[in-house]
């Protein structure tokens, strides 16, 4: 199995799962805001959109051999960890309970996407030798 595999399928799946995400954000902005207690849906399509310029951006990535910007694509997800986590910790938007979880679920799942390219960039710089 080449090294760059475990890295091009979660970045697969995090474009993918990044863009979709925009776009359902773009499309259901408005009964998302409500159901996090957000009072303008703006906010909803600016995140929405933002999502998916980083899917297609990552998506495209996992099409290349190998990724080249792969770290790039790491301490992206980490910021949105860190700033969900900020988001949470200082209550910065007064969200409902299903808001802060939705939150806590997504920057959950946004971990172990960066785990998960932490440890296929680590087997693409390992020497040839060394994967086998």
């Amino acid at each position: 199995m080449k090294s760059s595999t475990l890295l091009k399928r979660i970045l697969f799946v995090d474009g993918t799962s990044s863009l979709a995400a925009g776009i359902f954000m773009i499309i259901a902005a408005s009964p998302l805001a409500t159901f996090m207690n957000i009072a303008d849906p703006l906010p909803m399509i600016l995140i929405g959109i933002g999502f998916s310029i980083f899917g297609a951006f990552v998506w495209r990535e996992s099409r290349r051999n190998p990724p080249e910007r792969g770290m790039v694509v790491f301490f992206l997800n980490l910021i949105y960890v860190v700033a969900c986590w900020i988001i949470l910790a200082l209550d910065a938007f007064s969200l409902s309970t299903a808001g802060r979880w939705l939150i806590l679920i997504t920057a959950d799942l946004v971990t172990v996407y960066a785990i998960l390219q932490f440890v296929g960039m680590r087997q693409l710089r390992r020497p040839a030798a060394a994967r086998t």
